[in-house]
C-alpha cells in the first residue's frame, strides 16, 4: 500500500510492502526458478581413482559451461575422463574437488529437483537384459508426467517390429536406439548421452 502527499502532489510517499515471497522459499527453489544461461556448469572438477598403491587422475581441474539450447560434445581417448565427467554431472559420481551445477543446482544434493528434467543414456546401456523393448520404454514413460508416445517413438527409431524382443536379443545398434528412446521419452530439457554411437 502506498500513500502520496496531500492533494495528490508526489512530495512524499509511504509504502508498506508485502513480505517478499521469494525470501520465504528454499534456496534450491529460487535457483530452480531463476535458471542461469548455462544448463551445466563445471568448475575446477577433479576426479581420481586408486591405481595400485597410488592414484590415477581421470579428470584434472576441468572447467566448462554448456549453455541451454546447445549441443556439446566431449571428445577424447579411452581413459580421458569423459564418462567420469558425465557421471559426476548426472550426480552418479562424487568428485574429489570442484563444483558442478545443472540448472544452477547441485546434482547430488538436489537430485530430486533435477532428475525429472534430465534424460540419461548410460555407456553400457543400463537396461534390464530380460526386459522387452516396448515394455522397458513404456515403464520409463510411466515415470514421467507428459511422455512422448511410445509406439510412435519406437516406430521413428526403427524399433516397432522389435517391441517384443528382449534387450539381450537386440543387436548393438538396436540397443543403442532403445537406450536413446529411454533417455528422451520423458521430454527432458537436458540429455546426457555417453558413447551414443558405440555399437
Amino acid at each position: 500500500m502506498c500513500r502520496v502527499g496531500s492533494r495528490g502532489a508526489p512530495r512524499w510517499s509511504v509504502c508498506r510492502l508485502a513480505p517478499d515471497p521469494v525470501a520465504e522459499v528454499s534456496p534450491a527453489l529460487v535457483r530452480l526458478l531463476f535458471v542461469p544461461s548455462a544448463a551445466v556448469e563445471v568448475t575446477d572438477l577433479t576426479i581420481t581413482y586408486r591405481k595400485g598403491n597410488g592414484q590415477f587422475t581421470a579428470v584434472d581441474h576441468l572447467s566448462i559451461a554448456m549453455n541451454a539450447g546447445e549441443i556439446t560434445s566431449v571428445l577424447g581417448p579411452n581413459g580421458a575422463g569423459k564418462t567420469s565427467t558425465i557421471e559426476a554431472c548426472e550426480g552418479f559420481r562424487r568428485p574429489d574437488s570442484g563444483t558442478i551445477r545443472v540448472f544452477g543446482l547441485d546434482p547430488r544434493a538436489e537430485a530430486a529437483l533435477i532428475r525429472p528434467r534430465v534424460g540419461v543414456m548410460l555407456q553400457g546401456g543400463g537396461a534390464w537384459l530380460g526386459g522387452r523393448a516396448g515394455e522397458l520404454l513404456s515403464y520409463i514413460a510411466s515415470l514421467h508426467a507428459n511422455p512422448l508416445d511410445v509406439p510412435v517413438l519406437l516406430e521413428r527409431l526403427g524399433l516397432a517390429e522389435h517391441s517384443k524382443t528382449t534387450f539381450r536379443r537386440l543387436s548393438g545398434g538396436q540397443r543403442q536406439r532403445l537406450c536413446l528412446a529411454m533417455a528422451i521419452v520423458g521430454r527432458p530439457e537436458l540429455v546426457f548421452l555417453d558413447e551414443p554411437t558405440a555399437g
